[in-house]
């Protein structure tokens, strides 16, 4: 609700659309949400929530559902090289915080993340290579798998 409220100034359109967020009826729920994207931007609407999502691991970030990451991928069809770059050194940044990932797994992402960035692997080469490390992000692979099913490549 912390989002409404950054949203809207006045107090009762604020009120209004945190009702419509606090209903059981998903369509209603739903179409709140997609409003509330919509008036101040996607992107800009995905930050302002991202400040309230709750660390499932303290290792690893917030847990997001399949089907947000599915929604993620259709949206954006593509990403950029550059920005997978960045995703992935972002998740590589989370297994050095982790105390379960040694440092050959670590160091293994690292030369995956360079050889990407020098177009030496593509995503599926990425993804192939992610699969079979022993401690596997699985954050990363299902983002991964999400823009797979939508055809990431451009």
């Amino acid at each position: 609700m912390s989002t409404v409220n950054s949203i809207y100034t006045r107090e009762d359109p604020r009120e209004s659309k945190k009702q419509s967020l606090r209903t059981d009826v998903i369509a209603q729920y739903g179409q709140a949400v997609l409003y509330l994207a919509e008036k101040v931007g996607k992107g800009w609407f995905a930050l302002l929530v991202s400040d309230h999502l709750d660390v499932a691991d303290p290792h690893c970030g917030p847990v997001l559902p399949n089907y947000i990451l599915n929604a993620l991928a259709f949206a954006a069809e593509v990403l950029p090289r550059e920005t997978w770059a960045r995703i992935i050194d972002y998740r590589i940044g989370k297994w050095e915080e982790s105390e379960t990932v040694d440092e050959d797994q670590i160091h293994g992402g690292r030369e995956l993340l360079k050889q990407f960035t020098h177009e030496q692997f593509d995503l599926d080469s990425v993804l192939s290579e992610i699969e079979l490390m022993p401690e596997v992000d699985d954050r990363l692979l299902q983002l991964l798998r999400a823009f797979e099913q939508r055809s990431y490549r451009g």
